[in-house]
């Protein structure tokens, strides 16, 4: 085992930079408000808004795999108009039955959503509910409630901040300003503003009416629509910690008001006691007497169930006692010979048998066991809840883990057709007593679609109608399930990482929550942009890391959850699993759900990953070494949780020093090793108390300079929000925090820009930013983006694009070129201009045909040449931008915005008498993207954008600026698409047919 080096002694003080060190940085702040400002170009929110801001981000989806829906609302009087939320990636609004969707609410403050709902009286009222309620280990927190009145165009915040998951919404029948909110609370801490609420001016204010203490909270709420006084309420007890999920308690249970929530009863009459989880409700259109409840019922199999708890008094329910004190547990898998495995692994079925396969080597043995509990369990009641009868008798129903579901809905007009959400949809035609499908049945509800299902709606008119929300999308059906149609161009895919190669052009790779991996290029093959087509899946599971050799860019490493590694040939359809095992008789090995992976930089044959350990491959993983002793606390405690910990999250090497490597664990260790593994240093007593112990969410060797790297950590699996963010530039002796000002939200991922040192780009829980001096002052890189979730982030080695991997809105792009030249002095000049990028030609599409509405296509994001340029005032001086052939005689002019800040003039493709963008992008005129304000002018010259060698003049006044730049002709040969000779050919000839043709007039 490799040796290890006690912890050195030095002062962990904070070291301070000089102004030298942060040139640009003590600049700024010597322009901040009270300082004698020389020009307004250094303004911090100036250079927000008007410089950083006016980069552009690019959606490139993609969209086919789906992801995580979490609610559906429809209009009350118009089936076709309904909105769906994600559980990450926003609200989505159709007025024509889902052939297209308009996003709504992409700019609120979480975009993650737990509930939303129409009110019945009036379809323009919607009130969404924040913060994704399924419990997941990537289920974002909102900031309360939000009401539109007109059909989701415009929003306002209603309060409730600080309730962070809401499971429920329900709005009285008749009266839009009557509505209750169940809140579940915060995920991973205690937290006292839990419960359900009641509001009857609209949200203006809210009263708690049923209340448990801080750790349950309300998860579902039924109001009798002919009685509205008369409500239900199912309140969850349950905690999550980063080794543990603490899947119930005594808190959970029903309950029952007939005065609008003044006082409570809490239900019996047949309904189980002891330890429970997550209970849904569902009440009978037809008939509010008949109620379901889907129950997960932890109480051990074969014992008898806890005394019953006393009722509430008034709205003050009583206590419900330490759930640490009641057995714990969760469902078996179905064969009890299957070993111990985390709840996310029984909820993907797939996930599950490549567990299973790995069986020797997946789990530690020092885990507690999984004791057999009664499981999910179905109840009814004819009497308004007086009375309870179980009604499945063979083996469980829903649940499976049953934090991830718990919904439960019947059919408007038959009270024996029943369904329960869950990885199937469970479906009863006879009250609930039997059940398809029955145990490894095939045929159910919805088995041609993607499994994890979390939504449910049926169409109280026609009840072969439903909508279907689950990990891969959403689904419609009019013919009671037997046929399916997958609405498949909804854009919020759910990546936990990216990767690129450096193929022309580069293909994007990246692992999605429970949709495995997939690759796209970065362009599509013709000038008709990216389609859904252009990507495909290469691996399966919850897709994580992926790494291309570059060597060889059809070799592929891919990764899967808690591990499970493979490398594959793209080329040849070659697979091999290469997940290191432990030797024999040794300590298993324990895999975060996201495994750091990842390729050398100094050879594409060496691959490293960590379990507890460091291990390396020198053979692209047929065989492995262990480089280092347990970097995780070894915690016996937290080892014997329902979730692996005690393991490493971060890893990297330096790419100016071969064996310079770097490791961070889930319990807050950091660790460098300066000989390739075989001595291991300890640093974590040199940063702040107030983070050891958190998750280490990466670590970043600088590319410049070997003794320099920047580590993360995230409080997000403490509900802790503040960024901490550190550097050290001597190797790791002292450590420098520079998240200053970046907004209250967990640090996913820091890059240091590859091209300049000075410039470093953070992936957050809800965006990018970007430093351009050291980290002395962040700003929020770029407009477009919604507020989503970073988790990853790559600037591609060698164009000047920057990518993000979101988690819940796909993969965007920016071209981030302005960022590589950069420079203080350059934001003191009136006008400088800054190298542009090269374009690029594509053939022409050719017609598919008539494909129909209902399909999903981006614009190829960096396909135009570009010219930039930067003012640090308003002027009334022109800017004129000139392409000129290799004669000097201009080709295409354009004047330029004048207003202060950074400005892009794109040469525009097409042809003489066409208008020029001039503020580029794909919305011509208007304010564009320099943010200026007014009409682009028409481009002058003989056309649109032409192949070969140029250059460009940027002038303002007497200042004139030339670079050269490249048109890339990428059209290939003539008869290719479409099996028509010439349908895609696109020639020089055609340009110089036209510029003749001007010449003549």
């Amino acid at each position: 085992m490799p040796h290890v080096t006690p912890l050195h002694s030095a002062s962990r003080s904070t070291p301070m930079r000089s102004c030298t060190t942060l040139s640009l940085g003590c600049l700024w702040l010597a322009l901040l408000p009270g300082s004698a400002r020389t020009a307004t170009a250094q303004d911090p929110e100036h250079l927000q808004h008007n410089v950083f801001a006016q980069l552009r981000w690019r959606e490139l989806g993609p969209v086919q795999s789906g992801g995580r829906f979490t609610a559906i609302a429809v209009h009350p009087q118009k089936s076709q108009v309904f909105w769906v939320a994600a559980a990450s990636g926003g609200l989505w609004h159709t007025q024509n039955g889902g052939v297209s969707f308009t996003p709504q609410f992409q700019d609120a403050y979480s975009i993650s959503i737990g509930d939303l709902a129409v009110a019945p009286s009036n379809g323009d009222v919607l009130y969404v509910g924040t913060g994704e309620a399924n419990n997941q280990r990537s289920s974002y927190w909102g900031n309360g409630v939000h009401r539109s009145d007109d059909g989701g165009k415009t929003w306002r915040h209603l309060g409730l901040d600080g309730t962070d998951h809401i499971a429920r919404i329900a709005v009285h029948p008749q009266n839009p300003d009557d509505v209750w909110v169940a809140a579940l609370g915060a995920l991973y801490t205690a937290n006292d503003t839990r419960g359900l609420y009641h509001s009857t001016d609209g949200g203006k204010t809210w009263q708690r009416v049923l209340h448990q203490g801080p750790d349950t909270g309300c998860v579902d709420v039924v109001l009798d629509p002919l009685r509205p006084s008369t409500v239900f309420a199912a309140t969850y007890e349950r905690r999550r910690r980063a080794w543990h999920f603490e899947e119930g308690g005594l808190g959970s249970r029903l309950w029952k008001s007939t005065d609008a929530g003044a006082s409570w009863t809490q239900l019996g009459g047949g309904l189980p006691e002891g330890r429970l989880g997550r209970i849904g409700l569902a009440m009978y259109a037809g008939d509010s007497k008949i109620l379901y409840a889907s129950i997960e019922n932890l109480n051990p199999a074969a014992a008898p169930a806890a005394a019953p708890t006393a009722p509430p008094a008034g709205n003050d329910p009583k206590a419900p006692g330490d759930a640490n004190d009641a057995p714990t547990g969760a469902p078996d898998p179905a064969d009890a010979a299957l070993p111990d495995l985390p709840a996310e692994l029984l909820a993907d079925p797939v996930a599950f048998g490549d567990a299973v396969r790995r069986a020797g080597n997946a789990q530690d043995p020092e885990r507690r066991p999984r004791a057999k509990v009664q499981g999910g369990e179905i109840y009814r009641s004819d009497d308004g809840g007086a009375t309870w009868q179980k009604r499945n008798t063979k083996g469980e129903i829903g649940g499976n883990p049953g934090y991830y579901y718990g919904q439960i809905r019947i059919d408007p007009k038959d009270p024996e057709l029943v369904y329960v959400l869950s990885v199937q949809v469970h479906r009863s035609r006879d009250g609930g007593r039997t059940w398809t499908p029955e145990r490894n049945g095939r045929e159910h509800f919805a088995h041609t679609l993607h499994s994890d299902h979390h939504v449910l709606w049926l169409d109280p008119q026609d009840g072969q109608h439903a909508l279907l929300g689950n990990d891969g999308g959403l689904a419609q059906t009019w013919d009671g399930g037997q046929t399916w149609d997958h609405l498949a161009h909804v854009p919020i895919t759910q990546y936990y990482t990216i990767a690129v190669d450096q193929r022309v052009p580069y293909r994007i790779y990246g692992g999605l929550q429970d949709n495995g991996t997939w690759v796209f290029p970065s362009e599509g093959p013709t000038a008709g942009g990216l389609s859904s087509s252009d990507a495909h899946r290469i691996d399966g599971g919850d897709g994580f890391h992926a790494a291309v050799d570059p060597s060889d860019p059809d070799v592929v490493y891919t990764e899967s959850q808690f591990g499970g590694m493979s490398r594959q040939n793209l080329r040849t359809g070659e697979r091999k699993g290469i997940q290191p095992k432990a030797p024999k008789g040794a300590q298993p090995l324990r895999f975060n759900w996201c495994t750091p992976l990842f390729l050398s930089p100094h050879n594409p044959h060496t691959v490293y990953t960590g379990s507890q350990f460091v291990h390396r491959s020198r053979d692209r993983g047929n065989t492995w070494s262990t480089i280092s002793p347990d970097l995780s606390h070894n915690d016996a405690e937290k080892k014997k949780g329902n979730v692996p910990h005690c393991t490493i999250t971060a890893l990297a090497e330096s790419p100016r020093r071969e064996g310079w490597l770097w490791a961070g664990t889930d319990d807050g260790r950091v660790w460098t090793s300066k000989d390739g593994g075989q001595r291991w240093q300890e640093l974590t007593e040199r940063f702040p108390a107030e983070v050891r112990g958190l998750w280490v969410s990466r670590i970043e060797a600088s590319p410049h300079t070997e003794a320099t790297a920047f580590v993360a950590w995230t409080g997000y699996r403490e509900d802790r929000r503040s960024p901490f963010l550190f550097r050290t530039d001597d190797g790791g002796e002292t450590w420098l925090p520079i998240e200053h000002d970046l907004p209250m939200e967990p640090i996913n991922v820091v890059r240091q820009h590859p091209r300049n040192p000075n410039v470093l780009l953070v992936g957050t829980e809800m965006g990018a930013y970007v430093s351009v001096d050291d980290g002395a002052q962040w700003f929020r890189l770029g407009s477009g983006l919604p507020r989503v979730a970073v988790h990853d982030l790559v600037v591609h080695p060698r164009e000047s694009h920057v990518l993000v991997g979101t988690h819940g809105r796909g993969v965007w792009a920016l071209d981030a070129a302005a960022l590589e030249t950069l420079q203080p002095e350059l934001l003191q000049r009136p006008f400088a201009a800054l190298p542009p990028s090269d374009g690029v030609l594509l053939r022409r599409p050719f017609s598919p045909g008539n494909q129909g509405a209902r399909t999903w296509s981006a614009a190829n994001p960096f396909t135009a040449a570009t010219f930039r340029y930067l003012l640090a005032e308003d002027t009334t001086t022109k800017v004129t931008i000139q392409v000129l052939d290799a004669t000097g005689r201009t080709v295409w002019s354009q004047d330029g915005p004048t207003k202060a800040g950074y400005h892009e003039v794109v040469w525009q493709a097409g042809r003489q008498g066409r208008p020029g963008q001039g503020q580029g992008g794909q919305n011509p005129g208007g304010q564009g993207q320099a943010g200026s304000g007014g009409p682009a002018n028409f481009g002058r010259g003989s056309g649109g954008m032409r192949a070969g060698q140029w250059a460009v003049v940027l002038q303002h006044g007497e200042t004139k600026t030339v670079f050269p730049f490249r048109v890339h002709d990428r059209r290939g040969p003539t008869g290719v698409l479409g099996g028509v000779a010439g349908a895609g050919a696109h020639d020089d000839a055609d340009e110089a047919a036209a510029e003749q043709a001007s010449s003549r007039r």
